[in-house]
């Protein structure tokens, strides 16, 4: 384990299921914690409303870059050593994932992130349907309940709170880790992070 020079043992991820390079992230940024004996806290956050509220739009809006984002990330892939599926209903709707992960308990929440990453990116299943994440929360030991409330009021808050939180940290998209008052943002920023975690 590398020495701790911040005084702080822990990096923020934030993310959206929505994210391809979101979950390349959390793949390379767990296993850079664990080598480096850093914990992480799982950070949901809505990415359309962080694009809207910088007035800018989704990679996947724009035709001409929507190829060649998903041909990157395959490529990440690659380069890592990492799998990767595109779902052929991307873009999908993540709320519900969303709220049920804001919702969880820190215990769970780790294998909760992983699983619905896991469904949507590697088993190419659409979030958006309540049997996938009941299934992925079942998977992680998370009370099925969570499906019931994912569409109240506290789950909606606790989504929405996550990204004004964020942008207020000056996070304008996914994946973005925080660490000792730095941002970094993105799959390339993982070094960067590395370097910083090593004082």
């Amino acid at each position: 384990m590398r020495p701790n020079h911040s005084g702080s043992s822990v990096v923020r991820f934030w993310f959206d299921y929505l994210s391809a390079f979101a979950f390349l992230g959390l793949q390379l940024v767990e296993e850079l914690c664990s080598r480096r004996g850093y914990r992480i806290e799982y950070v949901p956050v809505f990415l359309p409303g962080l694009l809207a509220a910088n007035q800018q739009v989704g990679s996947v809006e724009i035709e001409a870059k929507r190829a060649y984002v998903f041909k990157h990330a395959l490529r990440l892939a690659a380069q890592h050593g990492l799998k990767l599926n595109v779902p052929c209903h991307h873009p999908f709707k993540s709320l519900l994932a969303l709220r049920v992960t804001a919702l969880s308990s820190p215990s769970t929440r780790p294998l909760l992130v992983e699983g619905l990453f896991r469904a949507a990116w590697l088993l190419e299943q659409d979030l958006a349907d309540p049997a996938v994440v009941e299934q992925c929360l079942a998977n992680a030991g998370e009370a099925p309940k969570l499906l019931a409330t994912a569409a109240q009021e506290p789950a909606k808050a606790a989504v929405r709170d996550n990204t004004d939180a964020a942008l207020a940290a000056g996070v304008f998209g996914v994946p973005t880790f925080g660490y000792a008052g730095e941002l970094f943002w993105g799959c390339d920023s993982i070094p960067h992070l590395a370097a910083a975690l090593d004082g």
